[in-house]
C-alpha cells in the first residue's frame, strides 16, 4: 500500500452484527484518541442513500445541524477533488445518453448506472456490438484489466462479444469524442483521481489528479466488499493523503454483490494491510435462519471461512414451501411484520396482487415515490390520526 496511514483497521461484519452502531462508536473513540475534529471525519460507502443515513445519524449524535460534507461516496469525492462541472458528467440520464448514440452512430434504448459502472442496452440487433464494446470497455477500466483477459473469460463463460477490432473502434471513437467535447465518464472520475490511465492493453500508473477533503485525518469506508479495482484504488489515495491518521475499512466478503457486472470483488477489502478483527454476533438472524445463511454460504466454490459468527439469542424458524406463491404467502399474518422478497419485479407484482387478494396491508420498498396498497393507506391514516 505504499505510504500507507498510521493505523489501518479492518472489520468483518456479518448479516446483523451491528456494524453500522460501530462504526460511530469508532468514531467516537478515535476523535477522542486522536483529538480529531467532526470535520476531520470522512465517511464513504456503497451508495448515496448510504452515506446519508450516516450523515443524519451522526450529527444527531454530535448535536450539530446542517451536513457533513465528507460524508459521501468515493466516486462523489473524486468527483469534487476534481472539480468536475455537471455539465461535463456521462451519465445515465437522456442527454447523456443522446450525446453517447450520436458519437458511436448508434441507437441506445437505456443506460443503467450500478456501482459507478454503465451498462448500454441497444435499441435494435444493429447496435448490439458497439453497446456490448462501450460496456466491456467501462468493465476493463472498473477492474484494472487488459481488454483480452476479459474476452477470453466471456468467451469461456459461453457469451456472445464483440471481436476485438470492433471494440477497439468503438473505444477509439468514445474516448475521442469525450477529449474533444470535455466529457467525462464514471470511470475517468476514478481513474484520473487514483493516477491510473487505462488502454485495451491494462492500467498504467501516472499522477493523481484534484485534491482530497482538506483537513481530513481519519477515514471510515463501509460495504468495502463491493469495491471495484478502481474504487478501492481511489480510496488507497483517499486514506494515504497527508494529514490521514487512521483508517477504518469494514465490510462482509460474503456479501459481495456486484462483481459480475459492477467489477466489485472482496479481494480488494481482504487485501488492505490492516489489523482485523470481526463481529462476534448477529442481533438479527436467529440460529435457524443463521444456520441456513452458514450453508448457503459454503456452497461457495470460493472464498468461503468460517467467521465464527454468533446467531442472536431470539428463537426464529425456517418453513419450505411449495412452487405455489399462494402456499407459502400462507405463512404471512397481518399482525406481524414480514419482508417479502422477489426473484424477480414479475414475480413481485405477482405477491402484489396474492396479498391484496388476501387483503393483507404491505408496503412496497425501493420504488419511487409512496406506493402503497389501499389497507395499508388506512393505517397509516389511522396512525397519524386522519382516518
Amino acid at each position: 500500500m505504499g505510504n500507507q496511514a498510521r493505523c489501518v483497521e479492518r472489520v468483518v461484519g456479518g448479516a446483523g452484527t451491528g456494524k453500522t452502531q460501530f462504526l460511530l462508536d469508532s468514531m467516537d473513540r478515535v476523535r477522542a484518541e486522536y483529538g480529531i475534529p467532526i470535520g476531520g471525519i470522512a465517511f464513504t460507502t456503497f451508495t448515496r442513500a448510504g452515506c446519508e443515513e450516516m450523515a443524519t445519524r451522526a450529527a444527531s449524535r454530535w448535536h450539530i445541524s446542517g451536513g457533513l460534507g465528507n460524508f459521501r461516496t468515493v466516486h462523489s469525492m473524486a468527483y469534487k477533488g476534481l472539480k468536475i462541472e455537471a455539465s461535463e458528467m456521462i451519465s445515465d440520464d437522456s442527454e447523456s445518453l443522446s450525446w453517447v448514440s450520436r458519437v458511436l452512430g448508434i441507437e441506445l434504448e437505456a443506460a443503467t448506472s450500478t456501482s459507478g459502472t454503465l451498462t448500454y442496452k441497444p435499441l435494435s440487433a444493429d447496435s448490439s456490438d458497439e453497446a456490448t464494446a462501450l460496456t466491456l470497455w467501462t468493465y476493463a477500466r472498473a477492474t484494472l484489466r487488459p481488454m483480452n483477459e476479459i474476452l477470453a473469460e466471456r468467451l469461456l463463460l459461453g457469451e456472445q462479444v464483440p471481436s476485438r477490432d470492433v471494440i477497439e473502434a468503438v473505444v477509439t471513437r468514445y474516448e475521442s469524442a469525450k477529449r474533444i467535447h470535455d466529457r467525462v465518464d464514471y470511470s475517468d472520475i476514478l481513474l484520473r483521481f487514483s493516477g491510473i490511465r487505462m488502454s485495451l492493453d491494462g492500467p498504467r500508473v501516472v499522477s493523481p489528479e484534484g485534491e482530497c477533503p482538506e483537513g481530513c485525518q481519519a477515514v471510515f469506508a463501509d460495504e468495502s466488499q463491493d469495491n471495484s479495482a478502481a474504487v478501492d484504488m481511489a480510496l488507497l489515495r483517499l486514506a494515504t493523503a497527508p494529514g490521514v491518521r487512521y483508517v477504518l475499512l469494514a465490510g462482509d466478503p460474503m456479501q459481495c454483490l456486484y462483481e459480475s457486472f459492477g467489477g466489485g470483488s472482496a479481494r480488494h477489502f481482504m487485501a488492505w494491510k490492516a489489523v482485523e478483527s470481526i463481529m462476534p454476533r448477529s442481533y438479527r438472524c436467529p440460529p435457524q435462519v443463521h444456520e441456513l445463511g452458514e450453508q448457503c454460504l459454503k456452497r461457495m466454490t470460493k472464498g468461503y471461512w468460517d467467521r465464527g459468527i454468533l446467531p442472536a439469542d431470539h428463537q426464529g424458524a425456517v418453513k419450505q414451501s411449495g412452487a405455489a406463491l399462494d402456499a407459502m404467502l400462507d405463512h404471512v399474518s397481518p399482525d406481524e411484520h414480514t419482508l417479502v422478497l422477489a426473484r424477480c419485479e414479475y414475480s413481485l407484482r405477482e405477491y402484489a396482487e396474492i396479498l391484496d387478494d388476501m387483503e393483507i396491508p404491505f408496503s412496497r420498498l425501493n420504488e419511487d415515490g409512496t406506493s402503497v396498497n389501499a389497507g395499508f393507506a388506512a393505517l397509516q391514516a389511522l396512525h397519524t390520526g386522519e382516518g
